[in-house]
């Protein structure tokens, strides 16, 4: 029998995401493993701005996300230019040159919008304008890049802190200092776990599916000179020092494809 249902590796904004979906779709034992200590938690989702992109229609389709900004913010949808599917699918079309998935692609311009709702209802992510970031005050009026107008209330600090509330109040079990370092794999080489090493040592942990969440390699100086090159591996980088690929590594490591 499985330890688990679900492992989660990482902790960031898709892994606490994709854990609480897991326990609303009716997963009793959904387990969090952030390789970072508590005090270091959330990965890069803490350090980020916490802004969405989504596609929409009308301006007014974004009401539900903020409740009463008409009377913080005059003239407020005014500013904003509707960011149809096509136009934001478009954008991932052209800054990828082209080589973005067809598939995947059109899976998360259709539903962006969404999924910033279910994490503003299911998640309970406050939400609020992205001043600060994204809009510019022009007038009695603020003018809004299209397709970025909201952010996670205070931001990534308020996105991360909030997703690690929910899971916990819907069980979500959550280990710090624990990190995946290899994928388990049954006799027909199914994934059916994780090794996880803590400050107690290593062991295996079975589940009936695990969910590799856990970042880049932004912080490995190493593979951003293997796969970006030597510019980008001198560079200095912010945020988690804990995104060294290892997700990426494990997946590899049983057959996995670099890319495609």
């Amino acid at each position: 029998m499985s330890d688990y249902d679900v492992i989660v590796v990482g902790a960031g904004n898709a892994a606490l995401a994709a854990s609480v979906s897991a326990a609303e779709n009716g997963a009793k034992r959904v387990l969090v493993l952030e390789k970072a200590p508590r005090e270091m938690r959330g990965g890069n989702t803490h350090w980020s701005g916490g802004v969405f992109r989504m596609a929409f229609d009308d301006p007014r389709e974004l009401a539900p996300l903020l409740p009463g900004v008409e009377d913080e913010y005059e003239n407020f949808y005014e500013g904003i230019t509707p960011y149809p599917f096509d136009d934001y699918h478009g954008d991932l079309v052209r800054v990828s040159n082209g080589r973005t998935d067809p598939e995947l692609s059109r899976i998360l311009v259709g539903n962006s919008k969404a999924t910033v709702l279910w994490m503003h209802e299911v998640g309970k992510i406050k939400m609020e304008p992205a001043i600060t970031i994204a809009g510019v005050r022009k007038g009695n009026m603020i003018v809004w890049p299209r397709g970025l107008v909201v952010r996670a209330q205070h931001e990534g600090i308020g996105l991360s802190k909030t997703w690690f509330a929910t899971a916990e109040k819907m069980g979500v079990e959550i280990r710090y200092s624990s990190a995946a370092v290899a994928l388990t794999v049954d006799g027909q080489g199914r994934v059916n776990g994780v090794t996880v090493r803590d400050n107690d040592g290593q062991r295996d942990v079975r589940a009936r599916a695990v969910i590799l969440a856990c970042g880049g390699f932004e912080a490995n100086v190493q593979m951003r000179t293997q796969h970006i090159g030597p510019l980008v591996g001198a560079a200095k980088v912010r945020g988690t020092p804990h995104n060294q690929g290892d997700g990426l590594r494990m997946a590899m490591a049983i057959g996995a494809m670099p890319w495609g």
